[in-house]
């Protein structure tokens, strides 16, 4: 399966639908049925999940 993320929920702190979002794309990320996964944020794509202020939980996909 390939998905197209968007990440534009994805903002600090975390609640609510972000905290979804974040977790969500962070287990489509090791999912061995997802053969690609592309993060949209804005109007482009990007390499990794944004994260201001993160704690090291900032993984490139």
């Amino acid at each position: 399966m390939k998905i197209i993320f968007a990440t534009e929920p994805i903002k600090y702190p975390l609640t609510g639908i972000g905290r979804y979002s974040f977790e969500l794309v962070k287990q489509l990320a090791v999912a061995s049925e997802i053969e690609e996964l592309k993060l949209f944020h804005g109007t482009t794509f990007i390499d990794q999940i944004p994260l201001s202020g993160n704690k090291g939980d900032n993984k490139k996909n």
